[in-house]
C-alpha cells in the first residue's frame, strides 16, 4: 500500500536538487574508486608484494 506524500513545488524542487547532487557525488566516488583500483594495480606490479595484493583483493568486496 503506497502512501501519498504531499509536497509544495519548492519542496519537490529541493528534493530533486538533493537527489541530483547525491547522484553526482556517487558518480565521483565511483570514479575515485576506479582510479584507486588502477593505482593499486600499478603499485602491485611495481612492488610485487603480497600486502598490496591483499589490498587489491579487499577492494573487490566493494560494490562497483
Amino acid at each position: 500500500m503506497a502512501a501519498e506524500i504531499k509536497m509544495t513545488e519548492h519542496q519537490k524542487k529541493d528534493l530533486e536538487n538533493r537527489i541530483s547532487e547525491f547522484n553526482k557525488s556517487l558518480q565521483e566516488l565511483h570514479k575515485k574508486k576506479s582510479n584507486l583500483r588502477q593505482l593499486l594495480t600499478a603499485l602491485k606490479q611495481k612492488l610485487g608484494g603480497t600486502v598490496v595484493q591483499e589490498v587489491v583483493d579487499d577492494s573487490d568486496d566493494l560494490p562497483p
